[in-house]
């Protein structure tokens, strides 16, 4: 177990060592070494081989070896690592440099303003992945993209190897394969954590490298569809301004549309209630006429609910409705006068029935003949709410009366 360990360690400091020139291999034509990465990188490896020599030989121990190891890798973490560079350089059809165009390109994909500096515009981005990249323009050349990884992106390598090499150097230290993850507590095979690292280095390093060239490719169709946008804004005459979005548009007439649905709705209720009341001027639905709203809409279920054969006196009316009488009388001719309830209103006595006209015509009437030599000898109704009935005296001949009691 113990010398499986020690060959996984190894694996790893190799890995640590030679993945610049791994990160060179993914992309031979942009990645660039620094004039200091060899120096560091073959101190890297003396110092390494020599360590791992002295522990073959019994000249150190375990511990020992560890930690001699743990320091080299701090110290080329902080060298070679930062020496190893992704540059992309990218043309355009603009010859010349407009920084209104510059700010809102860097503005839309999360960056700094243009800075120029000894005859260089310099300026970041940032990748959806959180990935940045400097990007600088000679300012007396034509338009040209130089696009180079930044040093935050290193700290994701430095990060994942430090991470690596700890879980197997505690596993190495405890000659178990199982160890706790740091912070989190959990236990972790320190061989599985470690390939887990390296793959993930791998992986960032193939998206840092392809987004890269795709922002290669599509910084300048960008910068040349703003600096068209400008010239067209320019020759209409108009000043550039931000477009309203479509999501701005929708809302606006949403909007506009709700407050006119609002506006008809209060116009439909403040006519109904002058149709009642009499007109009033007002601005708006004040209190005083939401009680009358309320009043009038109990008042009409009321009358509503009222059968067609009965008779209901207006104080019975006034004790349900909770309301005054002069007010309530005046709402019950208004509902009438609508057509919005079905009884008829009798002012001289004060009353409603709950029947239309015609059956309150035809129920007078039926209660006006006499029973003693009147006869009802036939009733029919019609599907559209007429009727037919028939009517006779002793000895004589019939007399027929259609009426519509709908």
């Amino acid at each position: 177990m113990e010398f499986r360990l020690f060959i996984w360690t190894i694996v790893t400091v190799l890995f640590i060592g030679f993945y610049p020139i791994l990160r060179k291999l993914l992309n031979w034509r942009y990645s660039q070494f620094n004039k200091n990465f060899l120096r560091n990188w073959m101190f890297f490896n003396v110092m390494s081989i020599s360590s791992s020599i002295a522990y073959f030989n019994d000249i150190i121990e375990n511990a020992e070896l560890m930690f001699i190891l743990f320091l080299i890798i701090i110290l080329y973490l902080n060298s070679s690592f930062n020496y190893t560079i992704l540059v992309v350089y990218s043309y355009s059809n603009s010859t010349v440099i407009n920084l209104d165009a510059l700010g809102k390109l860097s503005k839309g994909m999360g960056g700094s303003s243009p800075v120029l500096d000894d005859g260089i515009y310099n300026f970041s981005l940032t990748t959806p992945y959180r990935l940045k990249y400097d990007v600088s323009i000679h300012k007396d050349k034509k338009i040209l993209f130089q696009l180079s990884t930044s040093s935050s992106n290193i700290r994701y390598y430095k990060v994942l190897s430090l991470l690596g090499f700890y879980l197997i150097l505690s596993s190495m230290l405890a000659s178990s394969e199982i160890v706790q993850f740091p912070l989190l507590g959990f236990d972790i095979s320190g061989v599985l954590a470690t390939l887990i690292c390296m793959g993930l280095t791998v992986i960032i390093s193939y998206v840092e490298i392809n987004e890269c060239s795709n922002l290669a490719t599509d910084l300048p169709k960008i910068y040349d569809k703003l600096i068209q946008k400008q010239v067209l804004s320019s020759i209409h005459g108009t000043p550039e301004r931000e477009s309203i979005t479509i999501k701005d548009k929708a809302k606006s007439i949403i909007d506009k549309r709700e407050s006119n649905v609002i506006q008809a709705k209060k116009s439909e209720l403040q006519k109904k209630l002058d149709s009642v009341f009499g007109t009033k001027t007002s601005k708006g639905i004040e209190p005083e006429t939401i009680a009358r709203i309320r009043l009038m809409e109990t008042v009409k279920r009321i009358l509503n609910s009222t059968p067609p054969w009965k008779t209901v006196p207006l104080k019975d009316i006034v004790d349900l409705a909770d309301g005054d009488e002069e007010e309530i009388e005046k709402i019950i001719a208004g509902l009438i006068d609508l057509k919005e309830v079905k009884g008829i209103y009798d002012i001289w006595e004060k009353t409603y029935n709950g029947a239309p006209i015609s059956h309150w015509f035809i129920t007078k009437m039926m209660n006006g003949i006499s029973s003693a030599n009147t006869q009802l000898e036939n009733i029919h109704f019609y599907p559209d709410g007429s009727a037919e009935f028939s009517v006779s005296k002793e000895k004589d001949t019939h007399q027929t009366t259609k009426k519509k009691s709908n």
